[in-house]
């Protein structure tokens, strides 16, 4: 049910407005830690869509979400979680290039 919330969410820009609220955003930033993949991928893109419409609140978010993914990939022991964690930085990049652009040396 989760995933095709998500992936509805993700896909449309018809509730961008409503979402982009604080009450709705703090839901949303819950679902960058959840157990299905692919919820917490469409959980990024959607916040990083987002940022136009409410950046002072979804920009401090999706930095934490980066920086931890980001310390998953440094010292996690399993290769399964690093390459979810490659893989979710990856949408993170790709749906927030302007927040991400300062920490591209720490990336590399």
């Amino acid at each position: 049910v989760r995933v095709a919330i998500f992936d509805s969410l993700a896909n449309s820009t018809a509730l961008d407005l409503h979402i982009g609220q604080p009450e709705s955003l703090r839901d949303l930033f819950i679902a960058f830690n959840d157990e299905v993949p692919l919820v917490r991928s469409f959980a990024i893109r959607l916040s990083g869509r987002l940022l136009s419409v409410n950046p002072a609140y979804i920009s401090p978010a999706l930095r934490k979400c980066m920086l931890q993914l980001l310390t998953d990939l440094d010292t996690s022991p399993d290769a399964h979680q690093r390459e979810e964690g490659a893989n979710l930085l990856c949408v993170l990049i790709r749906s927030a290039p302007r927040l991400v652009q300062p920490y591209t040396l720490v990336i590399l």
